[in-house]
């Protein structure tokens, strides 16, 4: 790309423009034409400037050219600042163009406003660039095009195709926007993105041809700032800042940051002619460290943690730019070591303890080693991971003073309720391992009455993206074992849960309104659903708006439970995008292929896939039914009722006492686009129960049936 001249002390962003283009589509390098030297040799300092202010705009790859003829300096390349000046832009662009950039907030560039010749709308561009970046809001441009080429909508995000996802949409001042980019930008508002109108709001959307301008349709989720001033209202429409200053204010300072899997890095610049001291807060738990990009070298920096993020005090010559990295500490924290005894009585209060000195130091491991451990409520905030290992036994007191009720969500409904054993917050990358056991104590808690404010959870992971369990053994969950909880990318692998005594709501897997879960290699044995997908129930459910999706489920063993997989019935949020493939289903599991709803939970489940499952020993094979537990009291139905779509069965083969039931609303049955079979054998004592089913094409369902009819009817005094 390019363009004019920048020099310290003029007002040009136009390096935003080359990297947010390959940011959007997913290239690694970006480059901007500048011709920042033009007529005159700058010195290096003047040099240096130049290269700073493109890279904290995201540009990551320079080409120093030079016009010998005629120059009135002809050895500005052989200046001795010149070696050090390479190997600076060097290392800093290698570096930064690492991982993946950070920003989460993306503009809109109104281009289909400005063919239709109004370019006047490029002031409040300019004028919405500078706040943004004077305001330490890193961003990225968007235009037309990039919405169907190059974004895939998320549950409250947009994702370009480096990974990047984008919380909020700003919209600045424009006429009309193209009738592709509207449909996404509804689709992302209705998933709970966010949408800034910061400015003159578009009137309508318009086709390819400029013509045809249809109306814009009120959003479910944007704010409107007329003005082009910075404001609280716009403030708090926007994401945090991944650099956040706390004091003092400096509209001086820009940044950038690449997410990488260790950590992140952030390029600092001072902009300004005067030298700056700041604190920030940035947005990772963590230890720091100053990058030398002049001779390479890596320097530790002095930090603390406050509330989950890493503070810093930063000084700044004019002109000076820094290179900060930081990661989560690779030191490890052996309970034994602090403090713990193992002695049979509880030891919340020092494993706790532990567990903050942790963080309090950037971060690190618990290591629980062999032996047993007895503990209350533990709370693992951003940073700290966990690893129990082999003939380590973490084990649950039977005490509900050591287990605070705090706010969470629960079968459906966010309220306050007892927390879980391990409790795990808004800690991304959290990894929990080992091959050790953790020990609910269900049978005992069992004991004590559910009341208004339940038993434990085992563990809880909530807004955890990118975290990962595996390895570990549980047993005798109080309560559901493992719930994962708004999360956004989430790894099982490996895991073995066990409850072999009856303990009421003991599932085993519960996710609940998360998004790109990996479940593999996982063994479940519970008194209740082994797996449960689930997205929020009725009101409450539709309020926080939150689907899951994009789930795959595989090369996992079911036990004895009351469904292999099931969604619901908690899906007022929506369930889709989800494939569950070679897995076994075994010892007398009640209900292996599950669906559950009410007439009040509202919400479409679709695009659901069972493939590869091997079923032995079930009571039934599947257990579809729309009116699931109707036992007051009800909540009124919602309209439309709970939609069930594209939901496939693919190479199926099973044993089991009935092939099962499958029960639709009266006022919505199952119809031709619900079930789709290909390939299935089912060999059963009774035949396949149905009900509200009109125009399911069964062709690809072979039952094998010893007693009455393959398919039959549910009657008024059958199968209730």
């Amino acid at each position: 790309m390019q363009s004019g001249t920048k020099w310290p002390g003029t007002l040009n962003d136009f390096p935003k423009l080359a990297s947010s283009v390959a940011h959007v589509y997913g290239k690694p390098r970006a480059f901007s034409e500048s011709f920042a030297a033009y007529h005159i040799s700058p010195t290096i300092p003047q040099a240096k400037f130049v290269v700073d202010h493109q890279i904290a705009r995201g540009i990551n790859f320079f080409e120093f050219m030079f016009w010998l003829a005629g120059s009135k300096h002809r050895n500005w390349m052989s200046d001795p600042g010149m070696k050090g000046l390479n190997e600076y832009t060097n290392r800093t662009t290698y570096l930064m163009s690492q991982g993946k950039p950070g920003a989460r907030i993306a503009m809109y560039y109104p281009t289909s406003t400005m063919w239709l010749g109004n370019n006047e709308v490029y002031k409040d561009i300019v004028a919405l660039t500078q706040q943004l970046l004077t305001h330490q809001r890193d961003f990225d441009y968007i235009n037309d095009d990039a919405f169907t080429e190059a974004l895939t909508i998320g549950p409250g995000y947009l994702e370009n195709k480096s990974g990047q996802r984008y919380e909020t949409l700003v919209i600045p001042s424009s006429d009309v926007l193209s009738a592709s980019a509207w449909k996404v930008i509804e689709t992302f508002s209705s998933r709970g993105g966010k949408v800034l109108f910061w400015g003159r709001k578009p009137a309508s959307f318009i086709d390819k041809s400029f013509t045809a301008p249809g109306s814009l349709s009120d959003l479910t989720n944007s704010r409107i700032e007329p003005s082009t001033r910075w404001t609280a209202h716009v403030s708090s429409s926007l994401p945090e800042p991944e650099m956040k200053i706390i004091s003092p204010d400096n509209d001086s300072i820009r940044y950038t940051r690449r997410v990488m899997p260790d950590g992140d890095l952030y390029f600092i610049f001072n902009e300004g002619n005067k030298a700056t001291e700041f604190t920030a807060d940035f947005d990772k738990v963590g230890v720091a460290k100053e990058w030398n990009a002049t001779d390479g070298t890596l320097q530790p920096i002095n930090a603390t943690i406050v509330n989950n993020r890493t503070r810093l005090t930063i000084k700044l010559e004019a002109w000076e730019s820094k290179l900060i990295s930081i990661g989560k500490s690779n030191r490890e924290y052996n309970i034994k070591e602090y403090g713990v005894k193992g002695n049979g009585y509880s030891e919340t209060a020092t494993l706790q303890r532990i567990i903050n000195e942790a963080v309090h130091n950037g971060g690190g491991t618990i290591v629980i080693p062999a032996g047993e451990y007895l503990s209350g409520a533990l709370f693992f905030p951003r940073g700290v991971d966990l690893r129990i290992e082999k003939n380590a036994k973490l084990i649950s007191t039977v005490d509900p003073n050591e287990f605070p009720v705090i706010p969470t969500r629960f079968e459906g409904i966010e309220k306050r309720w007892r927390c879980a054993f391990l409790n795990f917050d808004h800690s991304d990358g959290v990894k929990v391992y080992g091959e050790g056991v953790i020990d609910g104590k269900g049978v005992e808690w069992k004991k004590i009455p559910f009341g208004n404010s339940g038993r434990p959870r085992l563990l809880c992971f909530t807004d955890c993206p990118g975290g990962k369990i595996s390895g570990l053994k549980m047993i005798n969950q109080a309560s559901w074992c493992l719930h994962v909880l708004y999360t956004n990318g989430f790894t099982i692998d490996g895991i073995d849960i066990r409850a072999l005594e009856y303990i009421p709501s003991s599932d085993g897997i519960d996710i609940d309104s998360s998004n790109d879960i990996l479940i593999t290699s996982t063994r479940i044995e519970a008194h209740d659903d082994c797996i449960s997908i689930k997205s929020g129930r009725d009101e409450d459910g539709r309020r926080v708006g939150r689907p899951s999706e994009n789930i795959l489920i595989e090369n996992c063993h079911f036990a004895y439970g009351h469904g292999g997989v099931a969604m619901g019935s908690e899906i007022s949020g929506g369930i889709r995008n989800v494939t569950i493939r070679s897995c076994l289903m075994d010892n007398e599991n009640w209900s292996p292929l599950r669906f559950k709803s009410q007439p009040s939970r509202g919400g479409t489940v679709e695009n659901i896939t069972f493939e590869d499952i091997t079923i032995k020993g079930a009571r039934s094979i599947f257990d579809i039914n729309m009116e699931w537990r109707m036992v007051p009291p009800l909540s009124p139905a919602h309209y439309p009722l709970t939609c069930l779509r594209n939901i496939h069965f693919k190479n199926i083969n099973g044993e089991a006492q009935s092939a099962g039931t499958m029960y639709g609303f009266k006022e919505a049955p199952f119809g031709n686009d619900t079930f789709f079979f290909e390939n299935c054998h089912i060999k059963a004592q009774k035949g396949l129960s149905i009900s509200n089913v009109a125009n399911v094409n069964f062709k690809g369902l072979e039952l094998e049936i010893k007693e009455g009819e393959k398919i039959y009817e549910r009657s008024a005094n059958k199968d209730k």
